[in-house]
This record gives structure tokens, sequence and C-alpha cells, in this order.
């Protein structure tokens, strides 16, 4: 079985260079910038099995969404979504293990600036995540 153990997120620095760099001067929303980084939560260390929780607004969902798109996760369900959002997903790296095996670890962060190409719908994974709230 393949698990996520690590995923890092942007942190306020790294938003502020995309930003920096960005040539648009007019949006309505930067979403998700902003959202973690403002909490301070930049790094997950994940079990096979991880329970997300926290108060309504505290970005469990984003989380999830953006280690979704990450991972081209086929996806049924309508979520929020920005023009930002693929460039912060660019930003964002993770690292995959398998349980059993020895441990080999591939990093999922892109070596090249290059526009991420989407992965065809037929390739995608099927992951399937759930959360726990309280």
């Amino acid at each position: 079985m393949i698990y996520l153990q690590e995923f890092d997120f942007p942190t306020a620095e790294a938003e502020s260079y995309f930003f920096a760099e960005e040539r648009r001067t007019c949006y309505d929303t930067f979403y998700p910038f902003q959202v973690l980084s403002k909490k301070r939560f930049s790094h997950m260390e994940l079990a096979p099995i991880t329970i997300l929780y926290g108060g309504n607004g505290s970005g469990k969902t984003t989380a999830l969404n953006v280690i979704a798109e990450k991972l081209a996760c086929q996806r049924d369900t309508i979520y929020n979504k920005s023009n930002f959002f693929p460039g912060y997903v660019q930003l964002c790296t993770g690292v995959l293990g398998e349980i059993g095996k020895q441990t080999v670890w591939r990093d999922l962060s892109s070596h090249s600036n290059a526009a991420p190409t989407p992965v065809p719908a037929k390739r995608r994974n099927p992951c399937h995540a759930y959360i726990i709230t309280h």
C-alpha cells in the first residue's frame, strides 16, 4: 500500500515570493493562499491513518483539496478553487511511501518551473479521504 508520509504547504515567505513574481493586478480572491500560512501550518507528517480535526474554517478541507490536487486524485465532488489554485499546488511538495517494503520515498515536487501538466481523467488516481471533525 502506498501512502502519503509527508506534505509541505507553502510558508508565508514562499507565498510572498509567489506574489512578487505575479503579473496579474486584478483579482477578487487568491484562495488558497494565506489560508494555511496565516495559521503557520506548513508541514504535515502523516501515518497510514491520520485524522485532521479543528473548528470551522481552520483549513481541514483546504488542506485535503490541495493534497488531492497535487496527487492528481480522481474527484467527483465540486470544491472551492480559484485562478491561483494551480500556482499554490505547484508550490507544495510531498513524500510517498510504501508499507511493507523497504523504505523508498518519492518526492512529489516538480523540479522545473514549467506549468503542471494535467493528468487525463482515465489516468487519475482513485484516492479516498475521510475527515473526522470534532
